[in-house]
């Protein structure tokens, strides 16, 4: 009886090697499958809230100071680290937009470098452009009430701030 307990625990000793020499490549593939979407959805809300202040900011400024607002959305952007997997090329910013209308829209395109085995996966859908990138955008809208336009201080907002000054 002994002999045969002894076979059954030589029989099972490298259980354990082989069982983490599949287990170790498959949960490094499951990490690298989870880098990927974190790293878009990274991008995703740093040009969410760089679009979202440009727009803030298209709404309340003269047409003349347009670039201060790309300046802004600009510097917003500059949180996105200048990797390939975070962000390549240049920044594809459009300002719409100004005190004077009725409607403010940021539009912010970005493109990154797949991770390779994701990006084999998103080659194979169709999900990369020519050049094997992954592009996104992320547009903010900012629409005033036309209240505003019919109260007696206007769409310009140095009007307001000379109200509120009056009022002190």
């Amino acid at each position: 009886m002994r002999c045969c307990s002894e076979r059954a625990e030589k029989a099972s000793n490298g259980q354990a090697t082989v069982e983490a020499a599949f287990l170790i490549p498959v949960l490094l593939l499951v990490m690298l499958m989870a880098i990927q979407p974190g790293i878009i959805l990274y991008d995703r809300i740093v040009m969410q809230s760089a679009a979202a202040d440009g727009c803030r900011m298209l709404a309340t400024l003269r047409p003349e100071d347009a670039s201060s607002a790309r300046f802004v959305v600009e510097r917003h952007l500059k949180a996105v680290p200048d990797a390939p997997l975070f962000h390549q090329g240049d920044w594809a910013v459009d300002l719409q937009g100004n005190s004077q209308s009725d409607l403010c829209a940021v539009v912010i395109q970005n493109s990154v470098q797949p991770v390779p085995l994701i990006g084999a996966a998103m080659g194979a859908a169709g999900a990369l452009d020519a050049g094997g990138m992954y592009c996104f955008e992320v547009e903010v809208k900012l629409e005033k009430d036309s209240w505003l336009a019919e109260s007696g201080s206007g769409m310009d907002p140095r009007s307001w701030v000379d109200r509120w000054e009056d009022k002190v």
